[in-house]
């Protein structure tokens, strides 16, 4: 597997700071016609949401998320639409990844991951980054207004992007100010559920670990993981892989 230096999921207390974090990961296999599309939402390290391709749907993963339903009637419908509009983006995405690369077959996978945190002393942080098939692909410096790409394949959406300042700015926008508004009011919905502990899995999930995953076949590691992401098989974590986390940063995710 690709190695690249890994972002945990803040396990945060509440007193202290909170987080959220979006994370999408996207399998496509053109001959096979094979497209899947995962979405999760996380306040700190837990569960919020989740979406997927199939359903077209969010699944709410937690009880305080009825509550902030019925205060905001059009709250569900909101991030419902836009789920759907980044399940057609990543797909278009995945496909001009997979043009720069000069890559028309196989199964190959886009990542992202993108929030915000708020910390006790009033600072705040944002983040956003994206990987194809095990490398990091782009990643967003809202100080600087900028997209960081490593290879020159990348470098073709980074100068996309920063030719268009609007589009920058309103990511940094999102991160600085709009992202830490649903963050203060998700702790307050969540406040009680967020300070305990044991509760990072929302209901029915296995397991989850997370980060980029190597989909190059002559990696047998990469090649299996990707395989039981393809076939949606949730299998017990294997006891070598329970802190490859720590090395490697892979998504690997399901429910029962």
């Amino acid at each position: 597997c690709s190695t690249s230096s890994p972002r945990s999921l803040p396990l945060l207390s509440r007193s202290n700071n909170g987080a959220i974090s979006f994370i999408y990961f996207a399998i496509l296999e053109p001959s096979q016609g094979l497209f899947d599309f995962i979405g999760l939402g996380y306040v700190d390290s837990q569960i919020i949401g989740r979406y997927d391709s199939n359903s077209k749907k969010i699944q709410p993963r937690v009880s305080w998320m009825e509550k902030l339903r019925e205060d905001i009637p059009q709250y569900l419908q909101s991030v419902t639409y836009l789920a759907r509009t980044q399940d057609d983006l990543v797909r278009k995405d995945l496909e001009n990844m997979m043009t720069h690369y000069n890559m028309d077959k196989g199964l190959h996978t886009l990542q992202s991951m993108y929030g915000c945190e708020l910390w006790r002393d009033g600072s705040k942080g944002g983040f956003m980054q994206e990987g194809y098939d095990g490398r990091t692909f782009i990643t967003f410096d809202k100080e600087t207004f900028t997209w960081v790409a490593p290879d020159p394949q990348a470098q073709i959406t980074q100068r996309k992007r920063d030719t268009d300042p609007g589009y920058n700015l309103r990511w940094k926008s999102y991160l600085e100010e709009i992202c830490i508004e649903w963050l203060e009011k998700y702790l307050s919905y969540g406040n009680e559920t967020l300070l305990r502990t044991g509760e990072h899995q929302g209901p029915g999930w296995t397991f989850l670990l997370y980060g980029w995953i190597s989909c190059t076949h002559s990696d047998p590691l990469g090649s299996l993981l990707c395989s039981l992401l393809a076939l949606k098989r949730i299998l017990p974590l294997p006891a070598p892989l329970q802190d490859v986390g720590s090395l490697v940063w892979f998504l690997l995710l399901g429910s029962h």
